[in-house]
């Protein structure tokens, strides 16, 4: 007989077992399926277990049960679609709102309008010119919303100035009144 050429008949394996073991069904036993939690997607799974469970399947409360598992599943298919539609939504957004911005051209007498060839160190020098502007312009907001933070803090001193103007000149008033009303 010829050992070198292949045979029809299958090779067992050293250990078929393993094997086996990767192709059979596992079976749960009936603690687990009963605490572990369903989701709410298949409503039919939700409403065989109803149908398993409850002994009287015309009563109003089992109906009413079921109307509600029907109701909530429903939603929660529609929520998760349009949580996902905004999730995609965001996604679109986000990618929409990298700002982009044209450099810009040195005013040197050189250039006449048309085509012009940067070089990398020309590109960053540009680079470089545009976050210094970037920057000037944050500053320029800070010390504006200073100068108004300062301008509303004066008128508040001002108001409170005033207001204790206006209570010594009632107090005044009260004891020229009490003065006046003593002599008379």
């Amino acid at each position: 007989m010829n050992t070198n050429q292949p045979t029809n008949q299958p090779t067992n394996p050293p250990n078929a077992e393993v094997i086996l073991k990767r192709y059979r069904k596992e079976t749960s036993s009936s603690d687990e399926s009963s605490t572990s939690v369903l989701s709410g997607d298949n409503w039919l799974k939700l409403q065989s277990i109803v149908r398993r469970t409850v002994k009287d399947q015309g009563s109003k409360d089992v109906k009413k049960l079921r109307r509600s598992l029907h109701h909530i599943s429903a939603q929660n298919s529609i929520l998760r679609g349009e949580i996902r539609g905004l999730k995609e939504a965001l996604l679109v957004k986000k990618r929409h709102q990298k700002k982009s911005y044209t450099l810009q051209r040195p005013s040197t007498p050189e250039y006449h309008g048309g085509f012009t060839l940067w070089s990398p160190k020309r590109v960053q020098r540009a680079k470089d010119d545009e976050v210094i502007r970037q920057q000037q312009k944050q500053q320029d907001q800070l010390q504006k919303a200073e100068r108004s933070y300062l301008k509303e803090q004066a008128r508040l001193y001002k108001l409170q100035e005033a207001q204790e103007k206006r209570v010594e000149r009632e107090r005044e008033s009260k004891r020229r009144r009490r003065r006046s009303g003593l002599q008379s």
